[in-house]
Parts: C-alpha cells; sequence; structure tokens
C-alpha cells in the first residue's frame, strides 16, 4: 500500500479523482484480515491516493473510511485504491454481494423450517405411540 506515486496510473474518465498530493512520511497497516473483511489503519499529513495491494474487482466489495461508504478506484489497471483524506483513518473493505447474502438468509430460513418439521415429526410419532 502507499500514497500516490508518481507513476501511478488512474483513469480519470470513470473514475473522479480529486487532487491528490504525494507524501512520504504516510503509513497504511493491515490489523485485521478474514475472507470476506479488510481491516486497516491510515495515517497521512496530507490527503492522498491508498493504493492496495489486492486486484480490483467491484462486483461485491464495499468501502468505508471511518464508517462512510468510499468509491472504489481502479489503480494501475489491476489493482484497487481508494482516495483517503488527511489524518488518521480506519478503512474497512467488505466482501458481500447481494445474491451471496440473499442466498444465505433463504438457507438460514430453510434450515430452520426443517428443523422445526423434524423436530415437530418426532413429537407427534411420540405423542401417537403413548
Amino acid at each position: 500500500m502507499l500514497f500516490r506515486s508518481p507513476t501511478l496510473n488512474v483513469d480519470r474518465s470513470k473514475f473522479k479523482v480529486g487532487d491528490v498530493q504525494e507524501d512520504s512520511l504516510a503509513s497504511v497497516q493491515l490489523i485485521e484480515m478474514s475472507p470476506p473483511y479488510l481491516k486497516y489503519q491510515a495515517s497521512s499529513a496530507k490527503g492522498g491516493l491508498v493504493v492496495f495491494s489486492e486486484i480490483y474487482y467491484p462486483r461485491g466489495w464495499t468501502a468505508t473510511i471511518d464508517g462512510k461508504e468510499a468509491p472504489i478506484l481502479r489503480a494501475d489497471y489491476v489493482l484497487r485504491a481508494l482516495e483517503v483524506p488527511a489524518g488518521n483513518h480506519q478503512i474497512e473493505f467488505r466482501f458481500a454481494p447481494k445474491p451471496y447474502v440473499i442466498g444465505n438468509k433463504i438457507t438460514m430460513a430453510s434450515s430452520w423450517a426443517l428443523l422445526l418439521v423434524v423436530l415437530g415429526s418426532i413429537g407427534w410419532a411420540l405423542r401417537k405411540g403413548q
């Protein structure tokens, strides 16, 4: 991860990027990582463009800076980047595509319904047996 490099290429026709400055003292640190979640701590005296060494894949990924949603940019054709303001910030990436989230809810509801049917059947069979 880095705050803007002079050789960085961002397609400004597709992504709106403000005036960013280079900050050689800026830092970004990975704090927490699990398959659907990444959490970073960023610190910079100037606002900048942070480039993450992860593939840009916009479908399903959301980014937040201090809890506020931020647009994910594509840098150097394949990497993802965020425009981060000056100061100390918490950056979070979550992977939760709608089909996956909806599918999980349907699976959970179906599992509970099946469990209730099985328990009801067992209770009914025990009652009939007496």
